[in-house]
Formats: structure tokens, C-alpha cells, sequence
């Protein structure tokens, strides 16, 4: 066993936590899973089926790192927030395991966990680092993903890891330091499942879908730069070899009925039909539906098809894309007092909107943003070109296009700053 001292990755007080981040260009998502395109990741592989990209120590240096995971860590001692937490395991990687094996620790006991030996999740972590939160929230829109993000990181002593579990959420490892060997399958034992579950030989039932046995289980160690993006429910483990750092890029769905029930509901009170409920009938009930009502039923349900290219449709679509990284409760912010030199640029490019109903609509960070039409040639511009932009380049933009006042044109970016939308470069 290749024991490594944490103190001198995560004990040196010589760090300095700068303001200063690394900038978004749109194509973080891109630049994850070179070289497999876009298209294909999504059509191919996204919750669908494992795959492991090779990559280079040069894809993840600017996501993250020994020095990023200490400032982390040391402004995660200020959140009180439950969703950002830190449990240790002392498991092996096993092929099988402990549903109870991880416990609860604070942030003082992380060094001594992993010089005993442990493993450490620090879950939610783009809650304590702005630029992982920006990143996540960039890959969500990228993807248009209709789920919440979320990213934990995980850091091994050599020989540490966590046994044959699965996710109920699509589980993206990225490795940042270190080596990790991983045991996964290919393909889910349980689709989309609503819980995770961890695997123990012998006594997990039938109940968690197909167990790993009977499974396509495969085999590979994660260097720096690599990515195993595997769907909800595929069985895995993993275990450090050496000192290991990775993040875990979490993709947790939502069902879409939530999004759509209001519609549905509205659609209900609207005809007379569904107000005055199933009919009464005079048959005997022996052992069928009466048909009135299976018919009734059949029609009301039928109606329902309507909805498909309403445009009712459009607003539960956007509202289900403003689920993103979780980053705490959302600071209003008003417009710094800065001078026309200073550079903004957009927070999770790039800029998504639709025009709907002589408006153009913005998701994002958990609201629906509503917009005049005349502000489309900023919007575009935000959503062509996510570079650094300066105010008085917005105004002369605005003003060459449609001749939208100055004063107006400030307003709009003064929302689009207020709720995080655009922020200082």
C-alpha cells in the first residue's frame, strides 16, 4: 500500500483563496468528452449505456485541483446549508458491500479520515467553489438537461473506495488526481430507479433489477483527464490506487408529469365534460367497468393528445430546464457602479431563450425570465458569442438594431445581472 500524507495536499495554509476564475467559453461540455462529439455522446451514451473516454491531465487543470479542493474546503466550513455535506467510508472497493457504510464527519476530521485509510464524499461541492457552479450550470444548459446538477468530490488513500452500488441518477466520474480502478456495467440493472441501492451478495433481492452477476461487468483505471459517464442504475465500485481525487458530475432527473399537471389540470376545469365526472350508469357492477365509464374515461384521456403542440406546452418545457447545480438560495445582486471598460460575460453559456407569445423567455437558475422582443439582438449576441462583453458594446448593439434607449437597455442588463444571469468577467 502506497500511503500518502494528506497534510501536504490539504494542511498547507500558503494557498490564497483569489477571486479570480477561470472563464467559460460554451463549450465546456465539448471539451469533457473530446473526442466523442456532442451528437453522439447524447444520442449514443447519455443514460443509455457506460462509456469511459480517455483524456489528459490538460482537460481537467482548469476544473479543478489539490489547491481548489483546500479553498473548498475552507469555505464549505461556512455552509450551513444540509444539501453540502462530508461522509467517510472505510470500504475497499468491494463487489460487495455495506449499505450503512458511510458516516457523517466535519471538516476537521477530512486529513485524519484519509491518513486512516478512508475515503471522503464532499457532496454538493460546487456550493463552496463558484466556478464549478458556473461549470455545472454551463454542461446543464449545454445538454439541455431537464434535472438538477450537482457535483461531489471524492478523495481516496490508496486501496479506499466504496463497494458495488448503483445511482439513481446519471453518474459522470471525472478524474482529477491519482489513479481509480473501477468495476461497472455496461447497461443499467434498473432504469431510471428511484433509489440507489448497494449490492450485497447474498441477500440484495430481485427488487434492484438484474444484479451484477448477471451482468456485462468490465474493468478500468481512471488516470487524470479521464471520464466514465454511466447511466442511472448501472452497478459500480471503485477503489483508489494511490492518492486519488475525482469528481462525480451527478445528473438526478425529474419526472415531466409535475411540469405538465397544471396544464392537464387546466384543461379539466375547462370542459364541461370533465367537471361533471364519470357518469352515472344502473348496471350491476360484476366484474367489469360499466361501459359508459370505461368510454367516458377513454375520451376525456384522448383529449389530453391535444396538448402535444399547444402552446400551453412551451412554458412547463422552459420551467423544467431552470433546474441546474444546486448552488444554495439565489442572491439578488444590483449592477455594480463600474466603468464602461469593465468586461461581463455570461454565467452559464450558452444563453438559452425562446420567444413565445411576444416575449422572449429565459430559464434559467431555477425562474423563467420574461423579456421584451426589442432586447433579441443582445440575447443573440449572448447566446453566438459567450466572450466578454462590455456595457457601452451592448448599448451601441442595441441602438444600431432596433434604437432601444439607452436608459431601457440598462434596465434589462441590470435584471439579467440581478439574478445572475450575466456577471463581471
Amino acid at each position: 500500500m502506497r500511503k500518502t500524507d494528506f497534510r501536504t495536499l490539504l494542511g498547507n495554509d500558503s494557498f490564497a483563496d483569489s477571486p479570480t476564475l477561470a472563464t467559460l467559453n460554451g463549450h465546456e461540455l465539448d471539451e469533457l468528452i473530446s473526442p466523442i462529439s456532442r451528437e453522439e455522446f447524447v444520442n449514443s451514451y447519455f443514460s443509455k449505456t457506460s462509456v469511459h473516454i480517455a483524456g489528459s491531465t490538460q482537460k481537467v487543470e482548469q476544473i479543478f485541483s489539490w489547491e481548489k479542493l483546500q479553498l473548498a474546503l475552507k469555505r464549505g466550513e461556512g455552509i450551513t446549508d444540509k444539501s453540502y455535506n462530508i461522509k467517510a467510508s472505510f470500504a475497499e472497493g468491494e463487489d460487495s458491500g455495506d449499505p450503512h457504510g458511510a458516516t457523517d464527519i466535519s471538516h476537521k476530521q477530512v486529513i485524519d479520515v484519509l491518513n486512516d485509510g478512508g475515503t471522503i464524499c464532499i457532496s454538493n461541492i460546487q456550493m463552496a467553489d463558484p466556478f464549478l457552479a458556473k461549470w455545472a450550470l454551463a454542461i446543464c444548459a449545454q445538454l439541455n438537461f431537464t434535472g438538477t446538477v450537482g457535483i461531489n468530490c471524492y478523495v481516496s488513500q490508496d486501496g479506499s473506495g466504496f463497494p458495488m452500488h448503483y445511482d439513481a441518477r446519471v453518474a459522470t466520474s471525472i478524474q482529477i488526481a491519482g489513479k481509480k480502478r473501477w468495476k461497472y456495467s455496461t447497461k443499467s440493472a434498473k432504469p431510471w430507479p428511484k433509489t440507489n441501492a448497494v449490492y450485497q451478495s447474498g441477500e440484495t433481492n430481485n427488487k434492484v433489477g438484474t444484479l451484477p452477476n448477471d451482468m456485462d461487468i468490465r474493468e478500468v483505471v481512471l488516470n487524470p483527464g479521464d471520464v466514465l459517464c454511466l447511466p442511472a442504475g448501472a452497478w459500480h465500485s471503485a477503489c483508489g490506487i494511490g492518492c486519488s481525487m475525482a469528481l462525480n458530475l451527478s445528473f438526478s432527473p425529474q419526472n415531466y408529469l409535475e411540469h405538465i399537471l397544471p396544464s392537464l389540470k387546466n384543461l379539466a376545469e375547462s370542459n364541461p365534460s370533465w367537471r361533471g365526472g364519470v357518469p352515472a350508469t344502473c348496471e350491476k357492477v360484476t366484474g367489469k367497468m360499466p361501459k359508459e365509464v370505461s368510454s367516458y374515461i377513454g375520451h376525456r384521456l384522448s383529449e389530453f393528445q391535444d396538448l402535444a403542440n399547444a402552446d400551453s406546452l412551451v412554458e412547463p418545457w422552459l420551467r423544467s430546464l431552470t433546474r441546474a447545480a444546486y448552488a444554495g438560495k439565489t442572491q439578488i445582486r444590483p449592477l455594480p457602479d463600474v466603468g464602461p471598460e469593465q468586461l461581463f460575460t455570461v454565467a452559464a453559456p450558452p444563453l438559452r431563450y425562446i420567444q413565445f407569445q411576444g416575449l422572449l423567455l429565459i430559464s434559467f437558475n431555477n425562474e423563467i425570465h420574461k423579456f421584451p422582443t426589442s432586447l433579441q439582438p443582445t440575447l443573440e449576441r449572448f447566446g453566438l458569442e459567450p466572450s466578454n462583453f462590455t456595457i457601452p458594446e451592448i448599448l451601441l448593439l442595441q441602438q444600431k438594431a432596433n434604437g432601444l434607449p439607452q436608459n431601457e437597455t440598462i434596465h434589462y442588463l441590470q435584471v439579467l445581472y440581478k439574478f445572475g444571469i450575466i456577471g463581471l468577467a
